[in-house]
C-alpha cells in the first residue's frame, strides 16, 4: 500500500479520477491551505470566552454564591 492510497485519503467508492472529473466540472475541492483559516478563528473564539469570563461570567458566579 502505497501513500496516496485511495483507501487511506478516499471515502469508499471514490476514486482520484473522480476528484478530478469533479475539479473540471467547475467544482472546487478542499486544499490544504484551506486550514490556515481555522487558527484565526479559533484564537478570536478563545479570546473571546476569556474575556467573557473575566468581565460577565465571573462576576455572576461569584455574585450567585451561597
Amino acid at each position: 500500500m502505497n501513500f496516496w492510497s485511495e483507501e487511506i485519503w478516499l471515502p469508499p467508492g471514490i476514486t482520484w479520477q473522480d476528484l478530478e472529473k469533479f475539479k473540471k466540472d467547475g467544482g472546487t475541492i478542499p486544499h490544504f491551505e484551506d486550514l490556515y483559516m481555522i487558527v484565526p478563528y479559533a484564537l478570536a473564539i478563545i479570546g473571546l470566552r476569556t474575556i467573557l469570563e473575566k468581565i460577565l461570567f465571573k462576576p455572576i458566579g461569584q455574585g450567585l454564591k451561597f
